[in-house]
C-alpha cells in the first residue's frame, strides 16, 4: 500500500481533530505507523493539530541545527533585486516561529517522517524580546453573550449545560461552542441574542436551525433566538464563516454594514471589519447571492466586483493559521492586533515587505517579534502597544 505524503499529512490532522476516519483512511494511517518505530514516536507525542502543524514547517536534510538555520534564512529571505537603478526593498517570503524544530519557519511543508531529520532540542531562540512581548499570549475561545433582555454571560469559563433560557430557544454550552436549541412553539414576539468575541477571542455558535457560525476577533454576531417567517435573518460585524443549514423554504440572509447575502444553504466566509479597506465575501461550497451577483465556489465579491480568490487563505483563520500570502506589513499588522488584542502604531510610511507564509494562531507574541527582528523591522513594545518605525 503507498501513502503520499499528502495523503498521510491529511489523515493525522483529522485523527489529532478527534475526526472519524474511513476504513481506507484508517488502513491507511496503520500502514503509515506501521513502516517505522519514527512514524509511531512521533504521533504519541503530538497532543492536538496545531503541534502537528508548528513540526511539520521546513524541509531539511541537514544534522545539524546551525545549517538547518541557515537554510531557514535562505527561504524566508529574498534578496533584493535591481531594476533599471532602482533598488527595491527585500521581500519576505514567510515568517514563523523557532519553538519545537531548529529551522521551524512558518511555510508548511508537509513531507513523511522519513524525508525529514527530526531536531527536537527543546530550545527556544536566546533573543533580546522585551519582557512584555513574552506575556502577551495569542488569542484563545471566549465570547460575550448579551440575552434579550440585555443581559450578558460571560462564555470564556463556564463549564458545560444549560446558561439561558431564551424565547423560542434553551441555550447551552457545549465544549466551548454556544448551542440553541429550539424549545417549540413561541409565543410569536421575536428575541434577539448578540455574540460578541472581544480582540483576542473566537468562538462558536450552533443557530437554532442548526447553522454554524465561527467568529474571529473582534466580531459580534446578532441573531433571532428562534427562526420564525419566511427567512433566516442575522447580522454580521467584523468576520464570520457560516455553514449553513439546507432550508430551500426559507432562505438564509446575512446582513453587513454595506451587503446583503443570501443562501439556502453553503459554506462561506464574510469580512466585514471595519478598518479593512474592503469588505470581501468568499464562497467555499454551494452558492451565495449578493447584492443580485452570484458566487461560484472559489470566488469573492468584494468592491462590487466577483473575483477568483484563494479560498484557503480566506478561511485559514477558522483553521487556526494566519495566511500572510501576497499581504503588506499594514495588513498583517491588522490581524496581529485583532488576535493578541495589541494596538500598532506606524511612525513614518510602512516598509513595502510583501510576505508570503503561513503562521500558526498559537504562537506567543514573541515567537513573532522575533522574525520582525530578523526582517529589520524595527519597533517598539510598550505594554500592548507596537510602535513600527520606517528607519
Amino acid at each position: 500500500m503507498h501513502t503520499d505524503s499528502n495523503n498521510i499529512n491529511d489523515l493525522i490532522y483529522k485523527h489529532l481533530r478527534d475526526e472519524a476516519l474511513s476504513q481506507e483512511e484508517q488502513a491507511s494511517l496503520d500502514h503509515w505507523l506501521e513502516q517505522s518505530a519514527a512514524n509511531r514516536q512521533l504521533l504519541s507525542e503530538l497532543t492536538n493539530e496545531h503541534e502537528w502543524n508548528a513540526y511539520w514547517q521546513i524541509r531539511t536534510d541537514e544534522a545539524r541545527t546551525n545549517s538547518a538555520y541557515n537554510r531557514f534564512r535562505e527561504a524566508v529571505f529574498i534578496p533584493p533585486q535591481e531594476e533599471q537603478g532602482s533598488a527595491t526593498e527585500p521581500r519576505i517570503r514567510s515568517i514563523g516561529s523557532w519553538k519545537w524544530v531548529a529551522a521551524a519557519a512558518a511555510v508548511l511543508i508537509m513531507i513523511s517522517v522519513g524525508a525529514y531529520l527530526w531536531i527536537n532540542t527543546g530550545k527556544q531562540m536566546d533573543t533580546d524580546l522585551p519582557t512584555a512581548a513574552k506575556q502577551v499570549a495569542p488569542g484563545k475561545n471566549g465570547a460575550i453573550l448579551t440575552l434579550a433582555d440585555g443581559s450578558t454571560i460571560v462564555l470564556d469559563s463556564l463549564n458545560n449545560g444549560i446558561i439561558a433560557s431564551q424565547q423560542g430557544a434553551k441555550v447551552h454550552l457545549e465544549n466551548s461552542k454556544l448551542v440553541y436549541d429550539p424549545a417549540g412553539k413561541t409565543s410569536g414576539d421575536i428575541s434577539y441574542n448578540i455574540m460578541t468575541t472581544p480582540r483576542g477571542r473566537q468562538f462558536q455558535v450552533s443557530l437554532p436551525d442548526g447553522t454554524k457560525v465561527w467568529l474571529n476577533a473582534g466580531s459580534s454576531l446578532r441573531y433571532p433566538t428562534a427562526f420564525e417567517g419566511n427567512d433566516r435573518t442575522v447580522e454580521i460585524a467584523g468576520e464570520a464563516f457560516f455553514e449553513v443549514a439546507k432550508n430551500k423554504q426559507k432562505p438564509f440572509i446575512v446582513k453587513t454594514h454595506a451587503d446583503r447575502i443570501t443562501v439556502t444553504g453553503t459554506q462561506f466566509n464574510v469580512n466585514a471589519y471595519a478598518n479593512e479597506p474592503f469588505m470581501k465575501t468568499t464562497l467555499v461550497e454551494g452558492s451565495v447571492m449578493i447584492n443580485n451577483a452570484v458566487l461560484k465556489p472559489g470566488q469573492a465579491y468584494m468592491n462590487g466586483q466577483i473575483l477568483k480568490t484563494d479560498a484557503d487563505q480566506d478561511i485559514a483563520w477558522k483553521n487556526g493559521f494566519f495566511n500572510f500570502t501576497n499581504q503588506d506589513l499594514p495588513a498583517v499588522m491588522r490581524q496581529l492586533e485583532r488576535w493578541y488584542d495589541i494596538d500598532v502604531k506606524f511612525v513614518g510610511a510602512a516598509k513595502p515587505f510583501s510576505f508570503n507564509g503561513k503562521m500558526d494562531r498559537g504562537m506567543q507574541l514573541s515567537d513573532v517579534l522575533f522574525f520582525l527582528d530578523e526582517m529589520k523591522i524595527t519597533y517598539k513594545l510598550e505594554g500592548r502597544t507596537l510602535t513600527i518605525s520606517n528607519e
